[in-house]
């Protein structure tokens, strides 16, 4: 894969996750596009018996990817992206067995669809990006409150709340916003190393 080329459209960032999002930074950083995960719930109803001997109604929610609306969102994202970055995740201590094969699924699932848009992509990991865009917050803060940190030195105009009743930006497009900044960057250090 040829990284080394002038940017003629945008770089997508993408954060992973049930939570996560997608954007697209154009060349001279506006946003062209914007997405969250598209999901849908599931519940299921069951009846539970309790210590008494008395029997409870009970339900539990699951929330999975709308792999329909998922594939609608990448064909508009295809036409508009040059090359996306996504975050390379692992499991955390203390992911559950069932979290680490949730977020693993939604993880190859993109993988899965960006090679099946044939758009190419770097695999970029969180140490990598924040080093970069985190540069002279100071230390000690959570990931997360650096990157509101950051977002909020770097581009304070850009606003990437769901709602403008929301006080702060959807952290999925925060850092999805972050890493295509990153990516960005990082394309524009290769084409400047070949000039």
């Amino acid at each position: 894969m040829n990284l080394v080329r002038k940017q003629q459209k945008g770089v997508l960032g993408i954060d992973p996750g049930l939570d996560g999002g997608f954007v697209i930074v154009s060349p001279n950083g506006e946003i062209l596009e914007r997405h969250v995960m598209p999901t849908i719930e599931s519940t299921k109803r069951t009846k539970k018996k309790q210590k008494d001997g008395t029997v409870k109604d009970a339900s539990s929610t699951k929330r999975f990817i709308d792999l329909v609306e998922l594939n609608r969102i990448f064909v508009t994202l295809k036409v508009k992206t040059d090359h996306a970055f996504m975050e390379q995740v692992a499991s955390r201590p203390g992911m559950s067995a069932p979290s680490v094969f949730k977020f693993g699924r939604v993880y190859g699932i993109l993988e899965a669809l960006l090679t099946a848009h044939q758009m190419p992509y770097t695999l970029v990991t969180p140490q990598k990006w924040t080093k970069s865009i985190h540069a002279g917050i100071e230390g000690g803060l959570e990931p997360k409150k650096k990157s509101l940190m950051a977002l909020n030195r770097l581009f304070p105009t850009v606003d990437l709340r769901l709602k403008e009743t929301h006080s702060k930006p959807h952290e999925g497009l925060m850092d999805a916003f972050l890493i295509a900044v990153w990516g960005k960057r990082y394309l524009q250090s290769l084409d400047l190393d070949t000039e």
